[in-house]
């Protein structure tokens, strides 16, 4: 079994084990949204064994259920929104979309557990800890904002690149 923090321990739940990457080196939208959907696949998991129970976790993980239903029906090719899985891609829906699925999954998280760009490298997202204890001033809010920066620029640079 695997070592609970003291905080975690105190609350009766199991800390969080899922550190690292879940996508690295790009930041092409068609890359993020699958990859958001796995990593909100592992909150979920973990929150229906570990997180407390009670009306507001059963809230959150109604509306995580929602938020992935909603991109996943964005996503179908010949579906009520898109033609092809590309134009989906190509639109601002599937940006929205990404960032709908960061928020849930971070609503999902522990506290001191953000999923986002890790700071320093953009491009690596996955689960990483907020060790506030070293830098009070480091927050989830902030990492996730460098991420979001991050994000922006590289949706930027694929919606004004020539097409083939």
């Amino acid at each position: 079994m695997a070592r609970q923090s003291k905080s975690a321990a105190r609350q009766g739940r199991a800390a969080w084990t899922h550190f690292g990457t879940i996508s690295h080196g790009t930041l092409r939208i068609e890359d993020l949204v699958p990859a958001a959907l796995r990593a909100l696949d592992i909150a979920l998991d973990w929150c229906c064994v570990h997180a407390p129970r009670g009306a507001a976790a059963d809230k959150q993980v109604t509306n995580a259920h929602f938020v992935a239903s909603d991109v996943v029906e964005h996503m179908k090719e010949g579906g009520d929104y898109y033609a092809k899985v590309e134009d989906y891609y190509e639109s601002e829906d599937a940006i929205y979309d990404y960032e709908a699925l960061v928020d849930v999954i971070n609503s999902l998280l522990p506290e001191g557990v953000y999923f986002g760009a890790i700071e320093g490298d953009g491009s690596d997202i996955g689960f990483w800890h907020t060790d506030v204890r070293q830098n009070p001033s480091t927050t989830t809010t902030a990492l996730i904002g460098a991420g979001a920066l991050a994000l922006a620029g590289g949706l930027a640079w694929y919606f004004t690149r020539e097409k083939k």
